[in-house]
This record gives C-alpha cells, sequence and structure tokens, in this order.
C-alpha cells in the first residue's frame, strides 16, 4: 500500500507529515480514478453481452424493470460499504 515509512511521531516534523498526507491522498485518488474506470468498463461490458444475449429489445426491458436504475445504485453502495468498512 504505502511505501514510506511514518515519521517519528514523537517529535513531529511538519513537512514530513504534510509530504505524507499529500502521498496518501495522491495515491487515494488513484485508486479512485482506477475504480471508476473499471465500473465504467464493465457497464459496458454488461451492455454488450446484454446485446448479444437478448437484442436491443432488452434494453427497453431493462428500463421497464428498473434494472438500470439497480446498475447506477452500486458504485454509491460500494463506496457507502468502504466507509463503513474503514469505521
Amino acid at each position: 500500500m504505502i511505501s514510506a515509512a511514518l515519521p517519528d511521531l514523537d517529535a513531529p516534523d511538519m513537512k514530513a507529515l504534510k509530504a505524507l498526507v499529500i502521498a496518501q491522498h495522491s495515491e487515494l485518488l488513484a485508486q479512485h480514478r482506477s475504480k471508476a474506470q473499471e465500473i465504467e468498463h464493465l457497464k459496458l461490458v454488461i451492455e454488450k453481452y446484454r446485446r448479444m444475449i437478448f437484442g436491443r429489445k432488452s434494453e427497453t426491458l431493462g428500463a421497464q424493470y428498473g434494472i438500470e436504475e439497480e446498475i447506477r445504485d452500486k458504485p454509491a453502495e460500494f463506496r457507502r460499504s468502504e466507509r463503513q468498512a474503514r469505521a
């Protein structure tokens, strides 16, 4: 995860602490972007397979049964579960 060693917390060096926070923030942003890209890719894959299996008519059926809304809500549920796991 983080390759940098923790600074001595008994005598905190503000520059070292700031650098650590910035490094962690950058790493978390990169992870978030990666997950967001993966989610978008998987949405496209799902749509491709749906068309292959059911044809274009399934798009109207999916909207009728609320499948798109369910898929759209999954990233928010994922973020909530991640926050709860960290707490």
